[in-house]
């Protein structure tokens, strides 16, 4: 049962305005499941389903606007900020959706009896969990207990960007600081796509040492030619920093984030979807390949030539061969970040000119 008054009052409109989108779209969605279902208690279950995801939809204002509308009421802070690194989007309720699915797997009546999952319908008819908030209360900012809102609703994909920055200007004072953020995410509306090595800002607010940017609330003023500098300042006394030739051998597990300096020796651009970057140093001649499909990071990736001075910022990963009859394991790099010494640009364009490079 949808309760019109609530969404009345939080899209500071009417009860008979929200009853109306409300019916429109569910006719609409009527029509398209009828194509996939037959059965009406599944179509009916199936289309409430939607209506109940999708109503806050129906009102909304993208995500870019509606973070500009709460920095302008005062709900959120701007944050002037040079990104370094931009790890691929996750689920920030991967893990907790998983768990809550898995107690309906061991006893179904009591999941849904908890508020763990409720149930949806296959196209077959056909139960299914969704996942649910099932804590009846949380706490204010004061720390009082309250009724929780979100109990009993849908755990949403909550998608989020991971971003290692230096934000300038905090506090009162122009300082540095390396931190962490993430920057909520989905594809399908977001279009301000986070950049490496750009003037930037953000717009969220700080918690602890890492700071939580409102989704697509993310904008920037083109290239700042002092990024390396900056990163070599900063990086270096920080637990990111990385000799390559520990990285590649066993002294550094799989999973540990690192930041390491060397010299361009390959972009490798012949897959549609991904750039790969092999780069060596004095202490590893052999090098290191790195990979990502991030369009903003392979964009600028296109942009280097062999010997350029870098910093890559990345993860050592872990995978396992499934076509190999005897399934192995292997290691791996995603590249997070990459950032240029510019400071041969010209030197570096005119010898491609004559070939001299690559």
């Amino acid at each position: 049962m949808i309760d019109y008054k609530k969404y009345a009052t939080i899209f500071s409109t009417t009860e008979e305005i929200v009853k109306a989108k409300v019916d429109e779209y569910r006719v609409k969605v009527t029509e398209t499941v009828s194509k996939f279902y037959k059965d009406p208690d599944a179509i009916n279950a199936k289309v409430e389903e939607l209506v109940q995801s999708n109503i806050s939809s129906l009102f909304s204002l993208p995500p870019y606007e509606y973070a500009m509308k709460q920095f302008k009421d005062g709900k959120i802070n701007k944050y002037d900020c040079v990104v370094l690194a931009i790890a691929p989007t996750s689920d920030r309720n991967d893990f907790k959706a998983r768990e809550h699915k898995g107690k309906w797997f061991t006893d179904a009546k009591s999941a849904v009896d908890e508020h763990w999952v409720r149930e949806g319908i296959s196209k077959d008819g056909k139960p299914y969990p969704i996942a649910t908030y099932n804590e009846p209360t949380t706490k204010d900012s004061d720390g009082n207990e309250i009724p929780n809102p979100r109990f009993g609703k849908d755990m949403p994909y909550d998608g989020a960007k991971n971003l290692i920055m230096v934000v300038t200007g905090v506090g009162d004072d122009n300082v540095e600081e390396l931190a962490k953020g993430f920057i909520r995410w989905d594809k399908k509306t977001c279009t301000h796509e986070p950049r490496v090595g750009k003037k930037s800002q953000i717009f969220g607010n700080k918690y602890g040492e890492s700071y939580s940017i409102s989704k697509d609330a993310y904008t920037d003023f083109g290239d700042y030619d002092k990024t390396f500098a900056m990163a070599m300042r900063i990086l270096p006394t920080t637990e990111l920093w990385k000799e390559m030739a520990d990285v590649v051998s066993d002294a550094v597990p799989a999973y540990t984030k690192f930041a390491i300096k060397g010299n361009v020796t390959k972009v490798d651009d012949s897959a549609s979807d991904k750039i790969k970057l092999r780069i060596n140093s004095i202490d590893c001649p052999d090098g290191m390949m790195l990979s990502t499909r991030y369009v903003p990071l392979m964009e600028e990736l296109d942009k280097l030539y062999t010997g350029d001075e870098v910093i890559v910022i990345g993860q050592k990963l872990s995978g396992t061969d499934q076509t190999n009859p005897d399934p192995r394991k292997f290691i791996y790099y995603q590249l997070w970040g990459v950032i240029k010494d510019n400071k041969d640009d010209d030197l570096m364009k005119e010898l491609a000119e004559h070939n001299l490079v690559r």
